[in-house]
């Protein structure tokens, strides 16, 4: 399995690429917004906390 922190750092890669594509967003939209269901509830929790946080010290 793969260690947290590397699945945190997929998570935020994915999310800048899907935020940054053109992909109208709405004016406020939390992380999980941008994957779909079935895939947000696949990444372990920690990993998806992480990736919040890592977020949004950019």
């Amino acid at each position: 399995m793969e260690n947290v922190d590397l699945i945190a750092e997929k998570i935020a890669k994915e999310a800048i690429k899907i935020a940054t594509s053109g992909k109208k967003l709405p004016d406020e939209f939390e992380l999980k917004d941008l994957f779909p269901k079935e895939l947000w509830e696949k990444f372990p929790v920690g990993a998806r906390i992480l990736a919040g946080k890592n977020l949004k010290s950019i």
